[in-house]
């Protein structure tokens, strides 16, 4: 049978651990991350602010100022390139071409004093040898394909002239104009409305789809993760606590934080009567984390071994992994919170 490139990751994360050294202390940003992504697949990144999802995706792209960031251990291979090795050379030529990203606050990613259309331009004549004039006529053609009416026009327009919901098309359009293979979308959705959020997302898979680009959606909203996600990776504390595909996260989840995440989200036809779901307590200071699961002080299900040791990463099958104490064999006075089936876990360990 002849390889199908098409099932290769395009970016392969393993072990990544970034920390900040600030006057506080190290603060452990990222503890021990790993994920892939293949073309086409979209994988969403979600977790409560601060849980490492936006530092992950701006050390894909070395966009954190270092110092104060230092990566500390792991490898991020995108497309043949080991980016925690790279130079600032290299990072210039994947940046914009292999990978682009659509940040969350559209008005603080484009330059208040430079034309639209400027703006995507000059990433085009960053990484090709054309004609100013060529670049300017795609980058046109750009802000109409982000369905920006009248693109000849809002091309000469400045950021400040342009709605919300335009400008994030801006962003978008910045960072497809040179069709990268990976597209990091951290947060794009969140300071628009419910209607504009709905036009932004379709907007997104339709340019994944046309360009089968790979793509990271980071969110805290599990209602956007549902539209667009294939797989899923919950985050806490700098560490991804369950991952798999959307349809398992969502019907038959595993870990207790992943749970209290989809009890938090209102449900359609729900009595507005009653009190949402809300885990109690705060993510933990990651200055210093909890030695064990750093999700045991929230945990309803927390037993002594989740206090004092990390759990290991199980396998439940079919590329459902999750890092949680319960599923040890000798959890079994607890087994009804997450059911049948524990799996193998990678790692010896047992519950106490």
């Amino acid at each position: 049978m002849a390889d199908d490139t098409s099932k290769k990751p395009l970016l392969v994360v393993k072990d990544l651990q970034v920390s900040f050294d600030t006057a506080s202390g190290e603060v452990q940003a990222v503890r021990g991350v790993s994920f892939h992504v293949s073309p086409g697949e979209t994988l969403a990144l979600v977790g409560e602010s601060g849980s490492g999802k936006s530092v992950t995706a701006q050390t894909i792209m070395r966009l954190n100022p270092e110092p104060p960031a230092r990566i500390k251990a792991g490898s991020v291979m995108l497309d043949g390139v080991e980016v925690t090795k790279a130079d600032d050379k290299t990072m210039q030529d994947l940046r914009g071409k292999t990978v682009g990203m659509v940040f969350q606050d559209p008005m603080t990613a484009m330059n208040p004093t430079m034309r639209v259309g400027r703006q995507i331009d000059e990433v085009v004549l960053e990484h090709n040898k054309i004609a100013n004039s060529e670049a300017w006529e795609r980058a046109v053609r750009i802000i109409d394909a982000v369905r920006i009416p009248n693109a000849a026009d809002r091309a000469r327009q400045y950021p400040s002239q342009f709605s919300g919901g335009m400008r994030q098309r801006g962003v978008i359009g910045i960072s497809i104009a040179n069709v990268p293979k990976l597209l990091i979308a951290d947060e794009p959705t969140t300071a628009l409305d419910v209607t504009i959020q709905a036009q932004i997302i379709d907007l997104l898979l339709s340019i994944q789809k046309e360009e089968r680009m790979a793509m990271i959606f980071i969110t805290h909203d599990l209602g956007v993760t549902a539209q667009v996600a294939h797989r899923i990776a919950v985050m806490y504390a700098g560490r991804i606590v369950e991952q798999g595909d959307a349809h398992t996260i969502y019907h038959h989840p595993v870990h207790p934080y992943t749970k209290g995440l989809l009890k938090s989200v209102p449900k359609p036809g729900q009595d507005r009567s009653v009190d949402l779901y809300a885990i109690e307590g705060a993510p933990p200071n990651l200055i210093d984390p909890p030695k064990g699961c750093a999700f045991s002080p929230r945990c309803e299900k927390c037993m002594r071994i989740c206090k004092e040791l990390q759990p290991p990463a199980t396998d439940l099958g079919h590329g459902h992994v999750c890092s949680c104490w319960l599923l040890d064999p000798r959890a079994k006075a607890v087994a009804d919170a997450v059911g049948a089936g524990a799996g193998t876990s990678s790692e010896e360990g047992g519950a106490r």
